[in-house]
């Protein structure tokens, strides 16, 4: 759990070339940015899950935890 808030954390915050040079992005996008990597995400739990990567239990316990974030970021945009 710990490793996925992390990973949300460090995609949301940072946009980088391949080179490592930062590129700022317009607010809106790096909030767009955001929901599509927690979205990502959650397909990739459910892939593992359905692969049995990652046993079925785990997966739902952490899908609720993205579909939570999406919904907070999602509301958090909405009242800037």
């Amino acid at each position: 759990m710990n490793k996925i808030l992390i990973t949300i954390g460090l995609l949301s915050g940072l946009s980088c070339q391949p080179d490592g040079t930062r590129v700022d992005l317009p607010e809106k996008a790096q909030w767009d940015h955001l929901v599509d990597n927690i979205q990502d995400m959650r397909e990739w739990m459910k892939q593992d899950a359905d692969n049995g990567i990652i046993d079925s239990a785990y997966a739902e316990f952490y899908l609720e935890y993205l579909n939570e974030a999406e919904d907070i970021t999602i509301e958090l945009y909405k009242s800037k």
